[in-house]
């Protein structure tokens, strides 16, 4: 069973740095594949100015990234505050940003737009959040209320090898946790997420065809429920979304299924109900204005807020590039896709 993210949380960034760091050699020297580790700080806001943000995460990048740290959260902030965040993103390379969408939906689609303007694969590294609690292994949501760790897991290829039944990993996952409880650290619990897998050789579409429905089809969305129950229902701690992730620019086969018009906004909106993460990684045309991309980040958060479920939309609009234009992905973590209809 790989670990996609080790995550360790503090107000002090070198403590979580020092956390992270505990939590990721124990496991290793058990046996276990982990392929990031980080960290995540309480919401900026609470220690930083706006003015000084930027030059401050720049700073902390810089001594997380020598501390062999793959990535850093600095959490939520408010939309107000998003004029420093768009600063820090331009500024630095591997820190993680997000904002609460509730508040104004105007803000953050203009934060979005203003981050494609000058690099648009940028926006992997920012999210609109709502009702994301903290603990959160997953990134951008990540931010810390108190000290410990939290693990992030990548189950999809083991369900695929089970048939999709996520019943099948209890016992890996009930061996996982003794060991993490078995430490000097405070372990907040894991994220068993069916997220898509970094080495593209399974698909959170064939978990959800393993379990008897094809994603676009009128049966998706109540397995998806189904798929979200059963995963919630493992007897281990669980931190985060809980659910399943349509994170389309990281699968290759939900990057097909857009390419081919069989896969849609509206059939992510349903499934976020169900639930996935909300909006994700989703391609969209350079031209989409920012009236039309608020509206989209407003479904979001009315589904957050009606399903009481932790939700966030990760957007890629992409300048010159209109609807089933190829966006071209210059991160090592993307795949190529056609730009999605967002009104589809």
């Amino acid at each position: 069973m790989k670990i996609r993210a080790v995550t360790g949380f503090s107000a002090d960034f070198m403590k979580a740095i020092s956390l992270a760091t505990e939590a990721a050699d124990k496991l290793r020297n058990n046996n276990y594949d982990i392929q990031f580790v980080r960290i995540a700080t309480h919401p900026w806001e609470s220690w930083c100015s706006q003015e000084d943000f930027p030059s401050r995460a720049l700073e902390i990048e810089k001594i997380t990234l020598a501390s062999q740290i793959d990535f850093i959260s600095f959490g939520p902030c408010i939309p107000a505050s998003l004029s420093a965040v768009v600063k820090a993103i331009n500024m630095t390379e591997r820190s993680f940003f997000s904002s609460w969408m509730d508040y104004d939906h105007a803000a953050v689609a203009t934060a979005i737009i203003d981050i494609s303007n000058t690099n648009p694969m940028n926006n992997l590294r920012f999210a609109g959040t709502s009702n994301v609690l903290p603990s959160n292994p997953f990134f951008p949501a990540a931010f810390a209320n108190e000290e410990g760790v939290s693990l992030a897991l990548e189950i999809t290829g083991d369900l695929v090898e089970h048939n999709g039944d996520p019943n099948e990993l209890t016992e890996d996952l009930l061996n996982l946790e003794s060991l993490c409880q078995d430490s000097s650290w405070n372990y907040f619990g894991m994220d068993p997420s069916i997220a898509p897998p970094l080495d593209y050789q399974s698909s959170v579409a064939e978990v959800v065809e393993l379990n008897g429905s094809s994603l676009g089809s009128e049966g998706a969305e109540l397995t998806i429920q189904t798929l979200t129950h059963k995963i919630r229902s493992l007897p281990v701690s669980q931190v985060g979304y809980r659910g399943v992730m349509f994170a389309i620019m990281e699968d290759k086969k939900l990057v097909d299924l857009v390419n081919n018009d069989l896969l849609k906004i509206s059939h992510l909106l349903e499934y976020a109900g169900r639930c996935g993460t909300g909006l994700d990684t989703v391609p969209l045309p350079g031209n989409i204005s920012k009236t039309t991309l608020a509206q989209l980040l407003k479904k979001v958060t009315d589904i957050s807020i009606e399903k009481n479920k932790p939700l966030s939309a990760r957007l890629f609009p992409m300048p010159e590039c209109r609807i089933g234009d190829m966006v071209r992905s210059e991160s090592p973590y993307l795949l190529d896709c056609s730009a999605m209809d967002p009104e589809s």
